[in-house]
C-alpha cells in the first residue's frame, strides 16, 4: 500500500475502485486487500460492513483478520487492534502485524493509557524489525524509542526476572549501575518498577532456580 505524494484520498479512491472492479471479476479476495488498503488509509467506517461480509464468504483466516481491523479501527478499539496484530503476525503478515500495534498504541495514547501504550508501541517495533525499513501512514506516528540501547538491554533483562545483580554479573557491570539504568527505564517509561516491565516488553516472567547444593548437579 502507497499513497503516492502523500495523496491519501487520492489512494483510497484507487482502492475502492480496484475493489469494485474486483467483485465485477469475481475476485473476492483481491477485493478484501483492496477495502482493507481503504482502512489502512484513514477511512475504516466506510469499508468495514462490506470486509464483514466478504470475511463470511472468503476462505481462509485473512479475510477475518482484514474485516476485524477495518472495525476496531472505526471503534478506535484498543484491545480490538492489539488483537489483529496478533491475528496478522500468526499468519505471518508482518507489516499489518506492526500498522496494527502502532494504531493500537495511538489510541491508548489518546486515552491517556501509557503503559499499555508503550507495550503496544514495543510490540510495533518489534514486528517493524522483520519489515526490512517498511514505512505506511499508519506507522508514521509511532513514537521514538524512549530508551538508549543499554537501558533497554538492561530492562528487557530484569523483564524476564533476572535481579540487578545477576544482571551485573551478565552484562560486567556494578550493581548500583545496573539499578541506575534501570531507575531511568522507569522514569522514561512512566513506570513503577520491576513489575510493569514486562507488560511494556511484552515477556513472561521466568525464572531457573539454580540446582540445591545436595543435587550432585
Amino acid at each position: 500500500m502507497t499513497a503516492p505524494g502523500g495523496e491519501v484520498s487520492k489512494a483510497r479512491q484507487f482502492a475502492l475502485e480496484a475493489a469494485d472492479g474486483a467483485m465485477e471479476h469475481g475476485e473476492q479476495s483481491l477485493a478484501v486487500l483492496a477495502l482493507h488498503d481503504v482502512a489502512r488509509l484513514g477511512a475504516p467506517r466506510s469499508v468495514a460492513a462490506r470486509l464483514r461480509h466478504l470475511a463470511s464468504t472468503v476462505e481462509g483466516p485473512l479475510a477475518l483478520a482484514c474485516a476485524a481491523h477495518a472495525e476496531a479501527l472505526a471503534a478506535h478499539d484498543g484491545p480490538g487492534l492489539d488483537q489483529a496484530s496478533e491475528a496478522f503476525e500468526a499468519m505471518g503478515a508482518m507489516l499489518l502485524a506492526a500498522e496494527a500495534a502502532a494504531e493500537a498504541a495511538a489510541t491508548y495514547r489518546t486515552n491517556g493509557k501509557k503503559g499499555t501504550m508503550l507495550a503496544s508501541s514495543a510490540r510495533a517495533r518489534r514486528l517493524l524489525e522483520s519489515c526490512e525499513g517498511g514505512r505506511t501512514p499508519a506507522l508514521s506516528g509511532l513514537a521514538p524509542y524512549p530508551l538508549t540501547p543499554r537501558e533497554r538491554e538492561v530492562a528487557m533483562l530484569a523483564a524476564t526476572g533476572l535481579t540487578s545483580p545477576e544482571i551485573a554479573e551478565r552484562l560486567v557491570l556494578s550493581v548500583r549501575t545496573v539499578e541506575g539504568y534501570l531507575q531511568h527505564a522507569y522514569d522514561k517509561l512512566g513506570i513503577a518498577g520491576r513489575g510493569d516491565l514486562h507488560s511494556v516488553f511484552n515477556t513472561s516472567v521466568v525464572r531457573q532456580d539454580p540446582p540445591h547444593p545436595q543435587s550432585g548437579r
